[in-house]
């Protein structure tokens, strides 16, 4: 038998009512409903208070009042960890999913779902010269399709073996970069 329901019989054995309980011990009659329902707990001085007022002993009512409070205790604090971690889930996916959709936005990639396509044109200067490739993937047959003439771009996609188009356009972004170049 746990502390309310100690607390209940004991009340009920003493025919009194909730209001009554609480106005000898002096506390409001819901916080004797929260001690019948175990949500919360009387402190020692409360429970000293009902000993008296229903000759017991402390020990017979509250058997072990304090390991009940401890794991009340327990049991709330781990509801909040799991709401934290779940809040943490939620933002970390959030971040995720914002993140990658930047992604897709900053290097200008254009999905095209019917067909499994993706497309990234990348624009690049280097030494005054301005450089325009694009980049598809067409992921219903796994094939990587470039385009564009420029000699810069064919030679950094003729060395790779590429199977992911972003792989790709980050070769060719650092290239730039390591050139003295930039890109778009």
């Amino acid at each position: 038998m746990n502390l309310g329901e100690k607390i209940l019989e004991y009340r009920k054995k003493a025919n009194l009512s909730q209001e009554d309980l609480a106005e000898k011990v002096g506390v409001t009659r819901q916080t004797i409903s929260k001690w019948e329902l175990n949500i919360t707990c009387p402190d020692i001085n409360q429970a000293n208070k009902m000993c008296k007022i229903f000759n017991v002993s402390l020990d017979a009512l509250t058997n072990n009042l304090i390991l009940a409070k401890m794991d009340l205790q327990e049991k709330q604090g781990n509801k909040r960890f799991k709401v934290m971690i779940c809040i943490f889930a939620i933002v970390f996916v959030l971040f995720i999913i914002e993140t990658t959709a930047i992604s897709f936005f900053y290097l200008g990639i254009n999905k095209n779902p019917e067909k499994g396509l993706n497309t990234m044109v990348i624009m690049c200067e280097l030494n005054k010269d301005s450089y325009e490739v694009a980049i598809t993937y067409d992921s219903t047959n796994d094939i990587i399709m470039t385009g564009g003439s420029d000699y810069i771009f064919k030679k950094i996609i003729d060395t790779g073996d590429y199977t992911n188009f972003i792989e790709l356009s980050s070769d060719i972004y650092n290239y730039f970069l390591e050139n003295g170049g930039t890109c778009k």
